[in-house]
């Protein structure tokens, strides 16, 4: 499924990806055949689309469990955020990321 219909989708039959698909893709192109195909496939981790699509992002504010914590090897503050992707809220594992500026990162010192 793409996050802009809610057509099934598949790899393309000629992809080397088709045996084991990746649970996260992008893709260049939809083809339909008798089935709609992705073609131009890659995998991705969903990590990333908080930095790289962070406009198809929501619920990126920290989480409260666990709290933020003081890394001191990178001198930086974590937190923990829980975002989900996309129109269709499609949900992204936790992620550490630095703490955003603002009121709530100096609170914990």
């Amino acid at each position: 499924q793409t996050m802009w219909t809610s057509e099934v989708v598949h790899i393309h039959q000629h992809s080397c990806m088709r045996a084991e698909p990746p649970p996260w893709v992008v893709y260049l192109e939809l083809s339909a055949k008798s089935r709609v195909y992705m073609k131009g496939v890659a995998p991705i981790s969903p990590q990333w689309l908080p930095e790289l699509a962070a406009s198809l992002c929501d619920r990126v504010s920290p989480v409260l469990e666990p709290p933020p914590r003081y890394e001191a090897a990178k001198d930086d503050l974590l937190c923990v955020i829980a975002p989900v992707f996309g129109p269709r809220n499609w949900e992204i594992p936790p992620k550490a990321v630095t703490m955003p500026e603002g009121p709530e990162r100096y609170k914990h010192f």
